[in-house]
């Protein structure tokens, strides 16, 4: 019976994987009946068949012939659960817009259990399915980026000479600032170490708390950077790498400093990595994914462009009290006709927005993979380039001092 249960989930999953796609592709939203057509069946669904479960429980075996496991059903809840939480933190930050959220969460919830054994969270098998829809979209993302700058290279060295200069001023400009942040990554690396090794010793399984991470740093770049920009979160992390220094300097010495300099390696790898990729794929945003509208053409659900942002935020007694904010879901109705009324008045007849981009289509392609892989071949690989690499992060120095 579960059987039937997963394979009515995962024929749905497809019914509504395709039509989410196609109409983020061509009518560049979400259409919210295919999300209540796949939340009105999956919830009958799972209702039917807990009910027959309980059923069986109680000893009412309406089916005898058929076997039913009532603790999947909880883990199903969970799972969906943890996912709409870690959806709706990525919608908060901005990563993707509100229907991609309630999409993601139901992909979790339809993709079977058993398609996650190769997983490494029990508890929230679906990090799998986040993971690769992830990673396709920062490919397709970075291949476009490098097909713009092949196109225009020689352009680039021909017209623009003193570009580079340019790029490599606004690379180290900021040198402080990214200092800063190492530090501070410096300090969740050997954390997330500490928990990844611990986890290991009791689950027996390797859980890539760094490879999340730097996924995390990656899409959430604009809140992980204010994040670790506050003083107080500084304090904190500086407090505890210390702290952490003296206890494990004291009691292992040499672990420490084999940790030290394998934590080193990796977050210098994931700070210049996420600093370069940002900087360049802002740089390409703004240029190519940037349309210029009339003022008068805009409309609810668009997306204001940076450039135009800034120029909204010359009065920032009017921003604070008419925008506030802007989501990730597009300009509100009062939003627009609040900028249009302040364009107006400044005499601005253009304005920028950006392109929308489709993040359905990489949400089903996810969950494909999922289904074809049973888990993610991202995190199998990763795991095995951190084995390559050596690049796990020493003992629990801190266990050993608790220990003696």
């Amino acid at each position: 019976m579960n059987s039937l249960f997963f394979i009515l989930n995962i024929i749905l999953f497809g019914i509504i994987g395709l039509g989410t796609a196609y109409g983020d592709i061509y009518r560049k939203k979400i259409m919210h009946s295919w999300l209540l057509f796949g939340v009105r069946y999956a919830g009958t669904f799972y209702v039917i068949f807990l009910s027959i479960a309980v059923l069986e429980k109680l000893g009412f075996s309406p089916f005898p012939a058929l076997v039913f496991q009532l603790n999947l059903f909880s883990e199903i809840a969970i799972n969906t659960g943890i996912a709409f939480i870690v959806s709706m933190i990525f919608w908060y930050i901005g990563i993707w817009a509100a229907g991609d959220t309630k999409l993601f969460t139901l992909s979790s919830f339809l993709i079977p259990l058993t398609f996650y054994t190769n997983s490494h969270l029990n508890w929230f098998p679906a990090f799998a399915l986040l993971v690769n829809v992830l990673v396709p979209v920062l490919c397709f993302v970075l291949f476009k980026f490098l097909l713009h700058l092949l196109s225009n290279f020689y352009q680039l060295l021909r017209k623009q000479p003193k570009g580079s200069g340019q790029l490599f001023k606004g690379l180290f400009k900021d040198l402080r600032k990214w200092l800063v942040q190492f530090i501070s990554m410096q300090t969740v690396v050997v954390s997330l170490g500490q928990l990844q090794q611990a986890l290991m010793r009791y689950l027996g399984k390797f859980i890539p708390f760094q490879g999340a991470f730097f996924l995390l740093f990656i899409f959430g770049q604009k809140y992980m950077s204010g994040f670790f920009s506050n003083i107080f979160v500084r304090t904190c992390c500086t407090l505890y790498f210390i702290g952490y220094l003296l206890i494990g300097g004291f009691f292992a010495p040499q672990e420490v400093g084999r940790m030290l300099l394998m934590s080193f390696k990796l977050t210098l790898l994931m700070s210049l990595v996420t600093y370069l990729t940002t900087v360049l794929l802002d740089d390409y945003i703004e240029k190519q994914e940037v349309v210029t509208l009339s003022v008068r053409q805009l409309e609810p659900y668009m997306l204001l462009a940076l450039r135009s942002e800034v120029v909204l935020m010359r009065d920032k007694k009017y921003f604070q009290a008419k925008i506030r904010k802007l989501y990730p879901d597009g300009l509100l109705e009062d939003q627009v006709r609040a900028i249009k009324k302040w364009y107006k008045k400044e005499g601005i007849k253009k304005i920028e927005i950006y392109k929308t981009f489709p993040f359905a289509p990489f949400i089903f392609l996810g969950g494909l993979i999922t289904l074809f892989f049973k888990g993610s071949p991202f995190i199998a690989l990763a795991v095995q380039l951190f084995k390559l690499v050596n690049l796990g992060l020493g003992i629990n120095v801190l266990g050993l001092f608790l220990g003696r």
